[in-house]
């Protein structure tokens, strides 16, 4: 199960952070830690140009154990530089997030993993993609 995670985990290495949504079952109360992301899968050095594509990581039946944004001097400008995985004797696992700005931390715990990605490659000269937030699931 860890291998999984880890091909997930490469492809978020400088991911930008753009937003968290929460998203409970109301018959079991289960919820899903949602992470709105965009990926860098790629620089073209000639062109300048960075190729971007929007994603989801879904944390399933999960809960945060620690989520903190103090003094933030990147301007929401968070990218994920890492993510440590820890096995916990429930079938479920702590997945501690290392961003590029020690003002943010993020650790929770979830049974599974899983990211939706847009399909959708942008080159940039930029590293933004913007979002209409009320299509983000289309």
């Amino acid at each position: 199960m860890i291998d999984k995670f880890e091909k997930i985990i490469s492809q978020l290495h400088d991911a930008r952070l753009f937003g968290f949504l929460i998203d409970i079952n109301p018959n079991t109360m289960d919820s899903n830690l949602i992470l709105y992301v965009q990926i860098f899968s790629d620089y073209d050095f000639n062109s300048e140009l960075y190729s971007l594509e929007k994603a989801l990581v879904v944390f399933e039946c999960s809960s945060i154990n620690r989520l903190s944004i103090d003094n933030d001097l990147s301007n929401g400008q968070f990218f994920i530089t890492d993510i440590i995985i820890e096995k916990l004797l429930d079938d479920k696992f702590t997945f501690n997030f290392i961003f590029n700005d020690s003002s943010i931390e993020l650790i929770l715990v979830a049974e599974n993993i899983n990211l939706i990605s847009s399909g959708k490659i942008e080159k940039k000269d930029w590293q933004f993609l913007p979002t209409n937030w009320q299509n983000l699931f289309n």
